[in-house]
């Protein structure tokens, strides 16, 4: 709050205690990239993902700065874990999308998509990110489902984002 948020991180590296949580690595994460230091910020988001490996906060967050930092520390925390579920694939989905690497994302999707656990953020993403491929799918999923107005409305944004104005 007094514009220091670099002090703030090194507080939260070096003190556990109560009331520190990811929430917290989460508003020292974007006080340090709304003052440009983009690598303070993932640093601290990264603080935060130790602390929550499934906070969709730091997920976000983590995809818009470094999205294979996320990746390699989401696996490596939840390597031994059964906990996180279907949170820690749909993560994964989206920082591979992030991070550029396609045919694994779109693997990973198309298995959500196949096992009935795409969500509409993932939706979303995918017509934002990767934009024909989500028209592709969109299309397979009205056929089976004609008359779904929200998977209509993508497929019109899919198709504007991949330069099809028509």
């Amino acid at each position: 709050e007094t514009g220091a948020p670099e002090r703030a991180y090194r507080l939260l590296q070096t003190l556990r205690i109560d009331g520190l949580d990811s929430g917290t690595a989460h508003w020292i994460g974007n006080a340090l990239k709304e003052k440009g230091d983009k690598t303070l910020a993932r640093d601290a988001f990264l603080v935060g993902l130790r602390l929550n490996p499934t906070d969709w906060s730091i997920i976000q967050a983590l995809a818009e700065v470094d999205p294979l930092a996320a990746l390699e520390e989401q696996a490596r925390l939840t390597a031994d874990s059964t906990n996180g579920g279907d949170d820690i694939v749909l993560q994964k989905a989206l920082l591979l999308m992030a991070a550029h690497r396609r045919d694994e994302a779109l693997s990973v999707v198309d298995k959500l998509i196949a096992d009935g656990k795409a969500t509409d953020y993932i939706w979303d993403q995918l017509v934002q990110r990767e934009p024909a491929a989500a028209v592709e799918r969109l299309r397979k999923q009205l056929e089976a489902a004609a008359g779904n107005d929200d998977m209509r409305m993508r497929l019109v944004q899919a198709l504007r984002n991949a330069g099809d104005a028509a």
